[in-house]
């Protein structure tokens, strides 16, 4: 999986096109299909359509979403907590915040790939972080 998001960061559409071929050679033996090869989660929550749009990669998620990966696939943030305050006055709590392919496209200033996922019909749904989204 760690290739996979490498070559999604790195636009390297040939790298993914081999990998989606040795997936399908191996789908009979495994019951994988591609599409739930390319929307499964690295450990740290990461999708390779995520990685795409946050490196501004408009060809690779062009490539992803041609071979079924989500659109709209939703993806927790590591490494977010609350403040200690009132709220949250004994300890630090993990936030539960979802981003999208869109999400990340936008943050990192990447127009050309925000305008096309929602042109796609990406969501653009997504609320603002709330306190009572903690774990």
């Amino acid at each position: 999986m760690r290739l996979v998001m490498q070559a999604a960061k790195s636009g390297h559409v040939n790298v993914l096109e081999t990998l989606i071929t040795k997936v399908k050679e191996l789908q009979l033996r495994t019951g994988i299909g591609v599409g739930n090869f390319l929307n499964s989660c690295e450990s740290n929550s990461e999708y390779p359509i995520h990685c795409a749009a946050a490196a501004g990669k408009l060809h690779v998620i062009k490539f992803l979403l041609d071979k079924g990966a989500f659109i709209n696939t939703r993806a927790p943030m590591s490494g977010t907590y609350l403040p200690k305050n009132r709220y949250n006055s004994k300890k630090k709590k993990k936030i539960v915040e979802q981003r999208t392919p869109l999400l990340c496209a936008i943050k990192y200033n990447h127009l050309p790939c925000a305008k096309f996922l929602l042109e796609k019909g990406a969501a653009n749904d997504v609320q603002p972080l709330k306190y009572d989204q903690c774990e």
